[in-house]
């Protein structure tokens, strides 16, 4: 009976901010399909909630763009893509090209459904931020409880002691006067 007393006293309902989450991993891989089905576009996306999800490290893989010098004052920036892509034809979100490609029923239809089931995902990383924000802030006031709760229990403790010093003091006290009373008895004195 005693055992299932404290066994159901340590129950908690302490959660954990997880290192890696379904919505994590959604960004990673949609990424990877994106790049891998040559739809760079989404790829940006997906790689922007990604890094809304996991902290910058401390230590960044250093990045630079390619620019090319045209002439002497004017250069661009070169798109490198993969070998993979070297047969597919490059079109720019909003251009004539890809308006035009928005006309075909079929392209229409797949750019709609990706919108959407872009929404319901950006929507998921939402919650899992805040949920992630909550959790961490939960843990903060636990934190702040329990160094409240070992304070007072340092507060105690100092307490206890003191009294147990001043107790201490008056033993060593009496028995110091007992033992001079008993000298001065042998000694005649008293």
């Amino acid at each position: 009976m005693l055992s299932l007393t404290f066994l159901t006293g340590c129950a908690t309902k302490t959660r954990y901010v997880e290192r890696q989450s379904e919505e994590l991993s959604q960004a990673v891989y949609g990424t990877k399909d994106s790049i891998e089905v040559a739809r760079i576009d989404l790829a940006e996306r997906y790689i922007k909630q990604a890094s809304r999800l996991v902290a910058p490290p401390k230590n960044r893989a250093k990045i630079e763009a390619i620019v090319k010098s045209k002439n002497d004052k004017e250069t661009e920036r070169v798109l490198i893509l993969p070998n993979s892509n070297k047969n597919d034809k490059v079109v720019f979100v909003d251009s004539p090209e890809y308006l035009e490609l928005t006309k075909d029923s079929r392209i229409a239809q797949q750019l709609k459904m990706e919108l959407q089931n872009w929404q319901l995902y950006t929507k998921e990383v939402d919650r899992k931020l805040t949920e992630q924000y909550e959790i961490q802030n939960e843990m903060i006031v636990k934190i702040q409880d329990l160094e409240k709760q070992v304070l007072e229990k340092d507060k105690k403790l100092l307490r206890k002691d003191i009294a147990i010093l001043w107790r201490n003091i008056m033993i060593v006290s009496l028995i110091g006067v007992m033992g001079v009373g008993v000298y001065l008895r042998i000694k005649g004195v008293l």
